[in-house]
């Protein structure tokens, strides 16, 4: 079976969180433990969005609103064994309309000042860098904020 050529975008499950975090940890040095997605998921389940492939989680992304109107992505994360495949956009795009639907004038993320890759990426879909969030990271490593603002 073909994989579709747009990646689809499905509202995780909470059975979906451990597959999160196995990806997390694939992904990040200090990535969401389970009981932190098992919060997350509670306090707002239509902000936890996938893409599968063959039944297997290849991606996520987790968003939230915030106060004043701005929404938040919490984090996002693609197995590197499916990188580049556009599964990293779809799940921005897809965000980025669920939190406009639910009242979003603007989107805030932050990005390690180091993952240039990441910060090119979240720039190529129109986010904006703003300042740096020293310290922002466990291990101490300076945050890059971005910021994505809807045209009216």
């Amino acid at each position: 079976m073909k994989e579709p050529k747009e990646p689809r975008v499905v509202n995780l499950e909470e059975k979906d969180l451990p597959e999160v975090m196995e990806i997390g940890y694939k992904c990040f040095p200090d990535p969401y433990p389970l009981p932190l997605l098992e919060q997350l998921y509670r306090s707002d389940p239509s902000g936890f969005l996938g893409v599968k492939i063959g039944g297997k989680l290849v991606g996520y992304l987790i968003c939230t609103m915030r106060w004043g109107g701005v929404g938040h992505i919490l984090s996002i994360a693609v197995d590197p064994q499916y990188r580049r495949r556009g599964i990293g956009r779809a799940l921005i795009l897809k965000a980025l309309e669920r939190l406009r639907g639910r009242g979003a004038t603007a989107v805030r993320l932050e990005a390690r000042k180091s993952n240039t890759g990441a910060r090119a990426f979240y720039a190529s879909l129109g986010f904006r860098e703003e300042r740096e969030l020293p310290h922002y990271y466990e291990d101490g490593e300076t945050a890059v904020l971005m910021w994505y603002t809807f045209s009216t």
